[in-house]
């Protein structure tokens, strides 16, 4: 393995504040690895002395395979519950529409007749509120506090909390956080309260593209200045030569002083459309693409959700290969809310909750059945009796006696596998209950590479189904990308960190991609990460007028494209 001075650098440097600032494909990955692997055999560090932390599950998985002897790898949401498990009890973490369910439930309950997520997300001082509005958010604490009930934001905080306290004993002697462009002020904190001697930042300031979620550039940035050493990584290993004078263009517009970049890559061209649509580009180009190059090989990258399902019906004419990812694909799905609700309740939560959600869920057709549940439940817990949902209703009519009998049967069932559960479930009870939406994929695309993410994990990880609802729970968009056999429509997001030989960035044009003028730095970054995902050939369709392109004049697609 060759590698650069910079990365030389980076692997043997043993600043006590070190900050890697890695452009595109400049190899960060294999720093880290090589980082660590010299950490443990040449400092004699013991592996359960290093934190690894990763913004993606994706690469939590790589550097685990890279570095099996590691204890302490994954992303905040992984490690954070991990510590909240160990030190206050085991908890459950609600997906965001499981949630929103909740709060209103908790709105009913207390007459509160305004909007309680608006209410939580936003308030500041307890002492500013009305009476409903706190006695609203009291019963809404002590619900989720009884329940032992986590949401994603509520986990980091959390963990804040434990360190200010004392309550994590584990001591590090290095701590390695990627991504850090992408990390919020809470985790900024995180980090720094940490029992840590050697702390090494690794990220791309002008990779920063979820500003959207409370991410803050300003966290590396900071971090730089008063770091005892900064190595910059800028010769990538992935975009190819000819594609330079489009990705340092617009490196040149992000105001961070990154960059040029320079490559050691030698193969591959841009190609700019202008004055055509996007389908009709993407139709003509897509034969001669799917001759030469394998479907998964391939990539669109959409600006919108609305986008990755318009371009994979017109994909559809040409393959059937497709793999659309979008905001609705896997748990944040109906069908996925409803197997990750049935796999807690195989897990043995059969409390009140637990069973309201899981109902909820499956969508009863006799809305009063449920409803009766709930509030005889509710009774029963206010009066000190300790009925459970299931003993309410074994006591109704045949209909809940006979899902429940079911249920029960099916999750205490230790001859069938976890899949088989899934099957049976998926068959029973969301087949017949599935909506079409022009913001979903199919529901059994969806099922299909659920059951096969939770099949990957079994055969992994064995038949722990505690590890294994972790597990789907902190799982993210990137798990369902297929770099087998289909061919990828996603959106920008989603395709950080990844990369394909041929990358197509259709509709960029002013309005569309970018969004708008008021936070075009934003868009910048998302057109840098776009364009540097691509390892041959990189296809931009200029559809109006765009300051993305507005350098460039339509090209032709060379010799040197075909392989």
């Amino acid at each position: 393995m060759i590698y650069t001075e910079a990365q030389i650098e980076a692997i043997n440097d043993r600043s006590r504040l070190l900050v890697i600032n890695s452009l595109a494909g400049t190899g960060k990955t294999t720093t880290i690895v090589q980082r660590i692997k010299k950490i443990i055999l040449d400092d004699g560090v013991s592996p359960d002395r290093i934190m690894a932390i990763t913004f993606t599950n994706k690469m939590g998985e790589e550097l685990q395979e890279k570095l099996p002897e590691l204890k302490w790898v994954g992303n905040f949401h992984k490690i954070a519950l991990r510590l909240i498990n160990k030190c206050r009890g085991e908890h459950t973490v609600l997906p965001e529409n499981e949630w929103k369910d909740l709060v209103k439930d908790v709105e009913k309950r207390t007459f509160f007749k305004k909007n309680g997520i608006k209410l939580l997300a936003g308030y500041k001082d307890q002492n500013r509120l009305r009476y409903d509005e706190q006695y609203f958010i009291e019963e809404y604490r002590k619900f989720m506090s009884w329940n032992k009930l986590l949401t994603y934001d509520d986990i980091e905080i959390m963990l804040l909390d434990m360190l200010g306290k004392g309550e994590i004993k584990e001591k590090f002697r290095h701590f390695i956080v990627d991504e850090f462009q992408d990390t919020t002020e809470i985790e900024m904190d995180i980090v720094e309260r940490f029992d840590h001697d050697y702390l090494t930042i690794v990220g791309d300031s002008s990779q920063n593209i979820y500003e959207w979620r409370g991410t803050r550039v300003e966290n590396i940035l900071e971090m730089a200045k008063k770091a005892d050493k900064v190595i910059v990584l800028d010769e990538s290993f992935r975009v190819p030569l000819r594609n330079l004078p489009v990705v340092n263009h617009i490196l040149g517009k992000i105001n961070l002083n990154t960059g040029p970049m320079k490559t050691f890559n030698k193969v591959g061209n841009t190609t700019i459309y202008t004055g055509r649509t996007s389908e009709d580009v993407i139709r003509e180009i897509m034969p001669k693409l799917l001759s030469i190059f394998a479907p998964s090989e391939i990539a669109i990258l959409c600006r919108y959700n609305q986008q990755v399902t318009k371009y994979s019906d017109i994909v559809k004419e040409m393959t059937p290969k497709v793999n659309a990812i979008n905001a609705r694909v896997g748990w944040n799905s109906k069908v996925g809310m409803k197997i990750l609700m049935f796999i807690r309740f195989c897990l043995g939560d059969k409390n009140n909750y637990a069973l309201n959600s899981l109902f909820r869920a499956i969508e009863i057709d006799d809305p009063m059945v449920i409803q009766k549940w709930l509030i005889d439940s509710n009774i029963a817990i206010s009066n000190g009796d300790n009925k459970s949902i299931i003993e309410v209703a074994m006591e109704g009519d045949n209909t809940s006696k006979n899902l429940i009998k079911d249920l029960l049967t099916v999750s205490n069932n230790d001859s069938m596998t976890m899949t088989d559960k899934i099957n049976h479930f998926y068959e029973a009870y969301v087949t017949d209950r599935v909506e079409a939406s022009f913001y979903q994929i199919g529901d059994r695309v969806i099922f299909e590479r659920i059951k096969e993410g939770i099949d990957n994990f079994i055969k992994k990880h064995g038949n722990d189904n505690r590890a294994l609802y972790r597990w789907a729970l902190t799982m993210d968009a990137q798990d369902f990308v297929d770099t087998d056999s289909n061919m990828n429509i996603m959106t920008y997001h989603v395709a950080k960190g990844l990369e394909f030989p041929v990358v197509i960035m259709p509709d960029i044009q002013d309005s569309i991609f970018p969004k708008n003028y008021a936070n075009l730095q934003a868009d910048y970054r998302l057109c840098y990460v776009g364009a540097t995902r691509a390892k041959n050939l990189l296809y931009l369709i200029k559809t109006g007028e765009s300051v993305f392109v507005d350098d460039f004049k339509e090209e032709k697609i060379g010799e040197n494209n075909e392989r």
